[in-house]
Order: C-alpha cells, then structure tokens, then sequence
C-alpha cells in the first residue's frame, strides 16, 4: 500500500498534475497509519500530514486487546494483514510511527476520538508525546464524545475546520 501511494504522488508530480511545494498526506483509521509511516518513510515528498484516529503503535495496540472478544476478528485479521505480535513483535515496532517519529520533518495535524475504541486515544497521545520529545511539534485535537470516525455534525464540523486550518497554513490558500 505505501509503495501504491508513494508511487502515485511521485507519478502525479513527474505527470506536473501536482506542486511539490502543495502536496499532503491524510488518512483515516488504517490510512491514519498510512499518512504518518509516509511522512517517517519520505520525509521529502510531503509537504504536511494529517492522521486521523491513526495506529502509531502496532504491538501497543495489540497489547491493549490481548483478550478482548470484541476485537476477536479485527485482531485476528490484523494478525494475518500486518503481522502477528507473538512472532514479529520487533517487526511491528519497526513499522510503528511513533519509533521513528524524528524522522518526521513535515507539520503533522493528529485527530484523535476521546472514545475511540477500534483505536483507542492512547496511541494518539503515545505519538505526540513521541514527536514532542523528538522536537517535532505537532497539531493534535482530541474530540470528546467522537469514537471511531467522523462522528455526528458538530463533530466533522469541529474536525474539517481543523483540518482546512492546518491545509491553509501548511499550503496556503486556495489558488496561490
């Protein structure tokens, strides 16, 4: 999936469809994940990121589970998709963001549910506090009440306001 989006934005730019000084990287949830391992991965081909309810913490979360019959199946597919803490814990470490969050350079607006439960506030909070000690200061904003998603009106209101903010100041207007 990385190397899919990375060669997309690389395509777009060599196609000049996209300005290299304009380029962000977002996600949800899984794609959370995505756009933060992309800013650690090439640091250079985004101007700016944003994740949201994003897993920073492959083997934390899976801790944080460890016996929860609600998440029987997610963990079980996760197991098999992204790797199976009992026999690649280091692997999963690797490919956490919040272990190589000094190689994040790009401004990073992190959105994060208060009751999340698919990915809970912690691995949110664990990424901030990781960029912060690696002098990476990000944007962050946890939303009361918001679990797993965009939530209800007022929520997606709070949330794109935050996101067209950080757009503007990362990118500039529309039109410039």
């Amino acid at each position: 999936i990385q190397d899919d989006i990375e060669d997309a934005t690389r395509w777009a730019i060599a196609s000049g469809l996209a300005d290299t000084r304009r380029i962000a990287i977002m996600g949800a949830s899984y794609g959370g994940y995505s756009a933060l391992f992309g800013l650690g991965r090439n640091p250079e081909l985004y101007r700016c990121g944003i994740s949201l309810a994003g897993v920073t913490d492959w083997p934390a979360i899976y801790d944080d589970r460890r016996g929860d019959p609600a998440y029987k199946a997610a963990n079980r597919h996760w197991r098999r998709e992204i790797g199976d803490p009992d026999e690649d814990r280091e692997g999963l470490g690797l490919i956490s963001p919040v272990n190589f969050a000094a190689k994040i350079t790009a401004p990073v607006l992190i959105i994060q549910g208060k009751e999340d439960r698919t990915v809970p506030q912690d691995q949110a909070k664990r990424m901030v506090t990781a960029m912060n000690e690696a002098g990476r200061r990000p944007e962050s904003l946890f939303i009361s009440d918001l679990g797993h998603g965009y939530g209800n009106e007022k929520q997606r209101l709070q949330i794109y306001k935050a996101i067209a903010a950080f757009l503007e100041k990362n990118l500039g207007p529309a039109g410039r």
